[in-house]
């Protein structure tokens, strides 16, 4: 992991066998086409963050795929709903991942966003069985990728957010 001489941020990762190089473009860069994954950083009413997962061992943000003819926004808060029975309230852009598989060059773009919710009683389902909330000083310790530069970033960016003027 680095960041290149144009201030982009970088990194490789190892994912169900294959190598991928991911790449921050931080917004207002938004990807038109091929994009595979929504995810949010996520603030509760008691200013938390929310990790979710399945197994209670890798911990992540929420987000997933986005159906057939969905868009972004509308993705982003069924996975929201779907993983931790919370409603998006808001939601802001912070940019996209640009991920290269190493293998066959193949491109897709992961968006992530800022989201405030609003919290619902948690029912574990066939989507994820874990919720937690943590403070805003062990967010990445908690989350299972936080010590990569990207998920360094995201934090910085969320928090700008989340401490700004609302």
């Amino acid at each position: 992991m680095h960041i290149n001489e144009d201030k982009t941020l970088e990194e490789v990762n190892s994912f169900a066998g294959a190598q991928y190089k991911a790449i921050w473009l931080p917004a207002p860069f938004y990807p038109e086409e091929n994009v595979a994954q929504v995810s949010a950083l996520c603030i509760n009413e008691a200013q938390e963050y929310l990790l979710v997962s399945d197994d209670g061992v890798f911990w992540q943000i929420p987000g997933g795929h986005p159906e057939s003819k969905e868009t972004p926004m509308d993705a982003i808060a069924r996975e929201i709903k779907e993983e931790t029975c919370c409603d998006l309230m808001e939601a802001t852009y912070l940019g996209s991942r640009k991920v290269i598989n190493l293998e066959n060059n193949e491109i897709h773009y992961q968006l992530r966003y800022f989201a405030r919710v609003r919290t619902n009683p948690f029912h574990p389902n066939d989507e994820m069985w874990h919720l937690k909330s943590v403070k805003a000083d062990a967010f990445l310790a908690e989350l299972s990728y936080g010590k990569t530069v990207i998920a360094k970033e995201l934090f910085r960016l969320s928090e700008n957010l989340r401490l700004g003027p609302r």
